[in-house]
């Protein structure tokens, strides 16, 4: 099962790829915030699926849609490095979720879905910031090691 997100403001479109996945067999979700926690929710999602304003002008589905574990998940950023590490808007929803994760033992890979120019030296973090597996822009996939 693979996880997107709809683009807001200046990120990478995924418009295109997200329906090349939904087309294809494998489960697709969103992530959705559920009242004030603080890990995200992935549901299911479809061409007739319905999407709702979300926390932060977001795009997410409604409550029709059934919960999923993603077995990858695709990620917003501002900012990314080759070292694994992303800036996102400063609600650390992703780190949480991935520590959340990773502590229920799911496996997931994570890919940074960015614009290549997206890329810096280094990427301010912390103990509590999780690295990603994948950075793929419109100009290439890096591995991160």
């Amino acid at each position: 099962s693979i996880s997107s997100f709809i683009s807001i403001k200046s990120e990478i479109s995924t418009k295109f790829l997200n329906n090349f996945l939904i087309e294809s067999e494998n489960k697709f979700s969103l992530p959705v915030i559920i009242n004030d926690s603080e890990i995200l929710t992935f549901r299911e999602f479809n061409f007739s699926s319905t999407l709702v304003n979300g926390k932060y002008g977001t795009f997410e589905p409604d409550n029709s849609g059934n919960e999923i574990l993603p077995d990858i998940i695709l990620t917003p950023c501002l900012a990314f490095d080759k070292k694994g590490f992303r800036l996102g808007y400063g609600g650390g929803y992703y780190d949480k979720t991935f520590s959340y994760l990773k502590k229920i033992n799911h496996d997931f890979i994570s890919i940074v879905v960015a614009y290549e120019n997206q890329l810096v030296d280094e990427v301010v973090h912390d103990k509590f910031d999780q690295k990603i597996n994948y950075i793929l822009t419109e100009k290439d996939l890096y591995k991160v090691k």
